[in-house]
């Protein structure tokens, strides 16, 4: 006898298992493609983490030098000497990190000792967000010890690139045990926000004033705006005494 050959299968079977298997292989690249998908939503999460995060301060340049005969945020002569400057700055300002590093030393050195000269800051908050005014605020706080102008210096020497972020609650209080700052004092009154008020009265000045940049000065009440070199202030201080009738 003759071996009986299985019957063919029909196309309606073959069409089914066609359709199965294609079902089976978009089954497997979705699967595929949500894995890669999830997988490209954790490296996102994590680069926008990593870009975004506060740097942090594992090398702090600490500038702990006094100004001369300083007086919270002042320096040189006493309240109604003849000449004045009056400084609005932000912590985060490039630009007045360079005057206060490098031309700010040199009007120091020249006017320090002189009782007819008076140097007044005004920590200003001039960038969005809460760094300038943590730092602000930080910077009054450390006045109150009479630490104002080493806790300035010190602030710009780690301001990093411009409105970096830098100035977090726990790298101002870092920043602020290296020059010394009796910390009991600072966090007392950092943590409290007290001096938010006075933070907002120099804001309130420099707007009355007309002031939109940083670093803005006004000597006698006359506008000197940006970082201008040493030699700017010294002639236009130079100036000033000599009007007033002093030296």
């Amino acid at each position: 006898m003759s071996k009986q050959k299985p019957a063919p299968q029909s196309s309606t079977g073959q069409r089914r298992a066609a359709r199965q298997q294609r079902e089976a292989r978009r089954k497997q690249q979705r699967t595929i493609l949500y894995a890669i998908i999830a997988a490209g939503v954790v490296l996102l999460a994590a680069l926008i983490w990593w870009s975004s995060r506060p740097p942090s301060l594992e090398n702090v340049t600490t500038l702990t030098e006094q100004a001369p005969n300083a007086d919270g945020m002042a320096w040189g002569g006493p309240e109604g000497a003849p000449v004045v400057l009056v400084e609005f700055s932000d912590f985060q300002c490039s630009f007045c990190a360079r005057h206060a590093l490098q031309t700010l030393p040199q009007l120091m050195a020249r006017y320090g000792d002189n009782p007819n000269f008076r140097y007044e800051a005004r920590p200003f908050v001039l960038f969005r967000g809460s760094a300038s005014q943590n730092a602000a605020e930080a910077a009054i706080c450390a006045a109150e010890q009479n630490l104002f102008w080493p806790f300035h210096d010190t602030l710009y020497a780690n301001q990093g690139a411009e409105a970096s972020g830098v100035f977090t609650d726990e790298n101002l209080k870092t920043l602020a045990r290296a020059v010394g700052l009796n910390m009991g004092q600072f966090n007392d009154c950092y943590d409290s926000g007290r001096v938010k008020r006075d933070i907002n009265n120099v804001i309130a000045e420099a707007q009355g004033l007309g002031v939109n940049s940083t670093p803005t000065f006004f000597l006698n009440g006359q506008l000197i705006s940006g970082a201008q070199p040493a030699s700017v202030f010294s002639d236009a201080i130079d100036a000033a005494l000599a009007a007033a009738g002093v030296q």
